[in-house]
């Protein structure tokens, strides 16, 4: 039996009552008033005090740690998982070689950690003041998700990071294209730098 598994037995097993909060106590109305009319009085002499510390029963207190943990258990697998019930790949290294009309020797690593992709390029052509270039994540030329865009200099090098906005399971490919600066954010269909199917 998992740890998840016994948490929602002993949930479970727990007496109806011990989700009842304790029933307060009887309001002595004149004593309440009389005691509020001497604060009143009194007022240039208060002090902040702390609020009263609540006090839970025993069992409510096991009932609320247990759900905790059982939430929390939750709360990181969807954040570690992708929303499908896959494990983004983490700490890979995965090469793009030249492709199209990039330079002889263009290449560029995508480090994979985390949630983020942190891509060093190297030997591309300089960025003109009309275009730019961008990252895709693909499965078919119609199928694929931008990443994120920049720039090279002369030297050309770049190096950026980019937040992993979907599985490699389904977008298993990473392409990089010389994009003009026209406005349209489709693919220009011109690639530069191109992965192999990264294996999830």
């Amino acid at each position: 039996m998992s740890e998840r598994d016994d948490l929602e037995r002993r949930l479970a097993a727990l007496p109806g009552d011990a989700w009842d909060p304790e029933a307060p106590p009887p309001l002595d109305l004149p004593r309440a008033l009389a005691a509020r009319e001497d604060a009143d009085d009194r007022a240039p002499e208060r002090r902040r005090r702390w609020p009263r510390a609540v006090v839970l029963r025993p069992g409510v207190a096991l009932a609320c740690a247990a759900l905790l943990l059982v939430l929390g258990g939750g709360a990181g697998a969807l954040l570690v998982g992708d929303g499908d019930g896959d494990a983004t790949p983490s700490g890979r290294a995965v090469d793009l070689a030249a492709l199209g009309p990039a330079p002889r020797g263009a290449h560029a690593t995508a480090t994979i950690a985390g949630g983020t992709v942190t891509l060093d390029v190297r030997g591309l052509r300089r960025s003109g003041a009309e275009d730019y270039y961008e990252v895709w994540a693909l499965r078919t030329p119609t199928r694929l998700v931008s990443l994120g865009s920049f720039r090279v200099g002369a030297d050309g090098h770049a190096h950026l990071s980019m937040p992993l906005t979907v599985a490699l399971r389904r977008f298993p490919v990473l392409d990089v294209s010389i994009e003009p600066a026209d406005g349209d954010p489709a693919h220009s269909t011109v690639s530069v730098l191109r992965s192999r199917p990264v294996r999830s």
